[in-house]
């Protein structure tokens, strides 16, 4: 699901990202699945105006994944259309109706190919004469990744033995990277090759430096670079190499289950401190989404590592709530799962089960998301009879976010009872602790409202959104932008009760919040 999320981020579709949407109880489109959802956003938007979707490199995608921008691209239809590009070619896309292969063996015209080769020798400092640059295009085919390889082997004494070798390969482009790969990798060394066998564990295509080093070292890196294998990307912070690269290391190097397994756990400190670098960056959360695929296959490893807790506990802290995401979601429920599995004290366990259930939630899965939701209040109740004054906080909560699940799944009596009894705690606490509890009171009352209101009981909803209100005005009217998106979900519960009921809201408490509710 990931490449559609992104593409309806990137859009910035509506509905999607709210908390609203990522509640599994609403009417109409938000009761589906989250790939239905986006899936129909995105076709909604495309079916309205011309819209060319330019998806590249899809090999990278696993097959579910793959078959899920089958299935969207197999209802795209009016105006818009798309291109996409990946290796090898895919049968559930080729079927496609209205769908066109195009094989892309032909390389850049010769003046093309000439004028890149020599842009690539500039920007790598080699010494290029435009004949030299004219006989590797020709020996290229004008495929620019042969041409960048052999260029950035010009230095070295016996390159016209390469160019021969690709010469020879004219017309097949695969050979012809597998030679220029094979000339490389008898010349790299054993730093080199071992960072090149490195490779294939990090599936995104890139690594920050410190994970590559963690496995390379610097002179294997370094390597690398000579090699023309990886290049660092400024913009990324990391080092970035082409497909076809990981590929050859796939073969040439094939690594055993226990070797794979060494090297994932050797990598996972190097990652924890990436993951502590992006806390309080801007760009977090997209950096983190350009990581996603190397970050699934580190959460599995974090279960036979010593490291494995570390890495969890950072990824955890970086990433945003799962009702705030739709294409870091695909993450969320294996690593709260595996946090749940892994933990090393019951208050740890509670904490991972509310969270995976929080991101279960977010991706439609209603019943899954109640079970463990159900569990982690037993295990909290349990701690606050224990220890209350530090566990009762957390119980409460997880019975609001319970009553949100069981509403869910159409069982409100419940669902009331437990929002009940999480209102009965955070009234306690915040008579003990106003400044601390009583935002939480605030957002409790507020789901009262919801419970009530969902089983017709209009008068009591009033009662409990105008409590939730005026309970949290003070703290909104002081941080306005903390307080804007809670003070409006209680106006719309509180007018909305006011409308069933056939009575008037008070002006004066709704003006006091009309800097975010000019539209009610």
């Amino acid at each position: 699901m990931d490449l559609l999320t992104r593409l309806a981020d990137a859009l910035r579709l509506p509905g999607l990202t709210d908390a609203g949407a990522a509640q599994p109880g609403g009417a109409g489109a938000s009761a589906l699945p989250l790939h239905e959802r986006v899936s129909a956003a995105l076709l909604g938007y495309a079916h309205t105006r011309a819209t060319l979707f330019v998806l590249d490199n899809l090999e990278s995608l696993p097959s579910a994944e793959l078959g899920v921008i089958s299935a969207f691209l197999g209802r795209l239809g009016g105006q818009s259309a798309a291109i996409i590009t990946l290796r090898p070619p895919s049968e559930a896309l080729e079927d496609l109706p209205h769908s066109r292969s195009l094989p892309l063996h032909d390389g850049l015209q010769k003046d093309d190919a000439i004028r890149y080769a020599l842009d690539v020798a500039r920007s790598k400092g080699v010494r290029l004469e435009e004949r030299e640059a004219a006989e590797i295009a020709r020996a290229a085919a004008g495929h620019p990744l042969v041409i960048t390889q052999i260029v950035a082997r010009a230095r070295r004494r016996d390159w016209q033995a390469l160019l021969e070798e690709v010469r020879a390969r004219a017309g097949d482009f695969a050979a012809q990277v597998e030679a220029v790969y094979a000339w490389s990798a008898a010349r790299i060394g054993e730093a080199g090759a071992r960072a090149w066998s490195a490779l294939p564990l990090f599936p995104a295509g890139w690594a920050p430096e410190g994970a590559l080093h963690a496995l390379a070292g610097a002179r294997g890196v370094n390597a690398l670079r000579a090699a023309a294998v990886a290049d660092f990307d400024v913009a990324r912070q990391g080092w970035r190499w082409h497909p076809t690269a990981a590929d050859y290391a796939a073969r040439r190097w094939t690594l055993s289950d226990d070797e794979r397994a060494q090297r994932y756990a050797a990598l996972l400190p190097a990652w924890t401190g990436w993951l502590a670098r992006l806390e309080g960056d801007a760009q977090a959360h997209a950096r983190l989404e350009a990581a996603l695929p190397n970050l699934a296959p580190l959460i599995e490893a974090t279960r036979h590592a010593s490291a494995g807790w570390a890495f969890l506990k950072q990824l955890d802290r970086v990433l945003p709530a799962p009702d705030r995401t739709l294409a870091l979601r695909a993450i969320q429920e294996p690593l709260y799962q595996t946090m749940a599995d892994l933990a090393p004290d019951t208050a740890e366990r509670a904490r991972a089960l509310g969270m995976l259930g929080y991101a279960r939630s977010a991706l439609g899965q209603r019943e899954a998301a109640l079970a463990v939701t159900e569990e982690a209040v037993a295990i909290r109740r349990a701690l606050a009879a224990a220890q209350p004054d530090a566990f009762r906080p957390e119980l409460a909560r997880s019975l609001a976010n319970l009553g949100v699940m069981l509403a869910a799944v159409g069982r409100h009596a419940e669902a009331l009872a437990v929002t009940e009894e999480a209102v009965a705690l955070y009234c306690a606490l915040a008579a003990v602790q106003p400044d601390a509890f009583r935002p939480d009171l605030a957002r409790s009352l507020n789901l009262l409202g919801d419970r009530l209101a969902a089983m017709d009981r209009h008068a009591e909803a009033l009662n409990a959104y105008e409590e939730a209100l005026r309970t949290l005005l003070p703290f909104f009217l002081a941080l306005p932008e903390a307080f804007a998106e809670q003070i409006g979900d209680m106006v719309r519960g509180y007018v909305n009760a006011c409308q069933a009921l056939g009575r008037e809201p008070d002006a004066g408490l709704i003006g006091q919040a009309r800097a975010v509710t000019s539209d009610e």
